[in-house]
């Protein structure tokens, strides 16, 4: 890339990250404006500027296309998707096929009203370095799960590729979300990883610090969710709405 395409780059992440200040802004230029601290003209000139203002920008470098967006509730923004596997000019986006499926069905259930969340008090989602990276990236996080390994006959670790963390009260609700294909036995096993380690009796053990709670639950998210085995398909989802009635 030249000086050029990454000051261009540079300018879309700005653009698009400065989206998720607009509500305030516009409040803010309407507080100024009946407090008389701006004149007619400037709240206009403002409320212009605003609207140039993008919450989803295509960043497109000789022929590799980026999607830079902003994503309600994610931990960093924006969010950068790499749909067709090619913007090999960037690291730290989500291009894995499974992955920006899931992404794209958040996005979608949340501009429907995504009312699966309007039951707690606050939450957040992803779990990402200070890159602004849109998953969790195993080469920068700590995030993990030692799991048992009967092929290699080791310990290994779960690195899950998103996580949530609604809030209600003094509890939080820690949800791991790993979008896999059924085909994936390594799946089970870092299930069983999980289960071992944060169920009690096939329910989440609740942990408790100082004056809050926390339990934490792990979901593979696929579409063909059914096709799973018996007994961890509890364990499998193929919807946000499906997900959301899960966080117990």
């Amino acid at each position: 890339m030249t000086l050029k395409d990454v000051s261009e780059l540079q300018s879309d992440v700005n653009a698009v990250h400065d989206a998720a200040r607009k509500p305030d802004r516009e409040r803010e230029l309407d507080e100024q404006f009946e407090r008389g601290e701006i004149t007619k003209a400037q709240y206009k000139a403002g409320l212009k500027e605003l609207g140039r203002v993008k919450e989803s920008v295509e960043f497109d470098h000789e022929g590799k296309k980026l999607s830079i967006e902003l994503v309600p509730n994610h931990y960093y923004l924006p969010v950068l998707l790499d749909e067709h596997e090619r913007a090999d000019y960037i690291k730290h986006v989500i291009r894995t096929p499974s992955e920006v499926r899931f992404v794209r069905d958040l996005e979608k259930y949340l501009r429907v009203g995504g009312e699966g969340f309007g039951g707690y008090d606050w939450w957040m989602w992803c779990l990402g370095a200070p890159l602004r990276v849109s998953k969790i990236d195993e080469s920068l996080d700590e995030v993990r799960i030692p799991y048992y390994n009967p092929e290699e006959n080791r310990i290994a670790w779960f690195l899950p590729d998103f996580v949530f963390w609604p809030k209600k009260g003094k509890h939080y609700h820690i949800v791991f979300v790993d979008p896999k294909g059924m085909a994936h036995t390594k799946t089970y096993w870092k299930l069983d990883g999980y289960r071992h380690r944060f169920e009690v009796k096939g329910q989440p053990r609740r942990i408790a610090h100082e004056v809050v709670t926390a339990t934490v639950q792990a979901s593979c998210y696929n579409r063909d969710a059914a096709q799973s085995d018996e007994l961890h398909r509890r364990f499998w989802v193929g919807s946000i709405p499906e997900l959301l009635t899960k966080v117990t």
